[in-house]
């Protein structure tokens, strides 16, 4: 009956999703938010006014954002001068929002779409390249965004234990940070496409993810001991290949 004994079978070239560009070219289009620390989406129920992070995507009502461009003037924070983007759940139409006086925790919140729209509603994607952990402290390399409040600069973060942002302004530890980068991605690509619990070939080179926690077993040369994360990269520690034996006066005695 526990979830944590579910593992999902999924081949290297599955587990990471494709990314769309950290500053889309529609005004009005239709993403979620990955944390780059825990892999863990940003989230928001109707009729609530916090919004969450969870390691599960669905239900997309929850997860699915619209980017829809707002006008950054004289109101945007002074640095900031791109296409800034009101962020509102596609379901129920709640829209994050983060107050400038407040800091981590506080003042991180949703508005109903019947709300007045002003600056601190609206959110400035900045551009992140990452080759790796030394460079930008992310788990994975690759394409990545900061999220940027166009009232007060505060920055989205997954630090595990908490969702928040940062104090106003431009403080240093949020470009060194990568609690602090998000990849945006599709709800199609998001959930990898499993293959044949009981594969047809003797040998079959798969990673194991964990249900519970979308961890990945792994198993570095010359280390007794397994462990599991978030990453699959290097594929030289998660991938493996299921070698058919032969399971007779061995095996467990209610297994055949």
């Amino acid at each position: 009956t526990g979830g944590i004994y579910l593992w999902k079978m999924v081949r290297d070239s599955d587990t990471e999703p494709p990314s769309i560009s950290p500053s889309p070219s529609s005004p009005d289009n239709t993403i979620m938010l990955k944390s780059a620390s825990h892999a863990r989406f940003i989230a928001a129920k109707s009729g609530e006014t916090k919004p969450f992070l969870r390691l599960d995507s669905e239900p997309i009502a929850d997860t699915n954002f619209q980017l829809v461009q707002g006008s950054c003037t004289e109101s945007a924070y002074k640095h900031m001068t791109s296409t800034c983007y009101f962020m509102m759940n596609e379901q129920n139409g709640r829209r994050l929002a983060a107050d400038w006086d407040k800091r981590w925790t506080n003042g991180v919140y949703t508005v109903p779409s019947s709300e007045t729209r002003w600056p601190n509603q609206m959110w400035f994607l900045e551009d992140v390249q990452c080759p790796g952990h030394d460079q930008c402290g992310a788990r994975t390399s690759g394409e990545y965004v900061r999220i940027r409040n166009a009232r007060s600069g505060r920055s989205l973060y997954d630090m595990g234990n908490e969702f928040g942002a940062s104090p106003q302004g431009d403080q240093h530890y949020v470009f060194t940070g990568g609690i602090y980068l998000w990849k945006m991605v599709r709800d199609s690509d998001t959930e990898p496409p499993s293959i044949s619990p009981s594969p047809s070939s003797p040998d079959n080179t798969i990673m194991l993810k964990s249900a519970s926690h979308a961890r990945f077993i792994a198993a570095k040369s010359g280390e007794t001991k397994p462990f599991l994360r978030l990453d699959s990269e290097p594929i030289a520690d998660t991938n493996f290949q299921l070698v058919q034996g032969s399971c007779t006066e061995y095996a467990y005695k209610p297994m055949t």
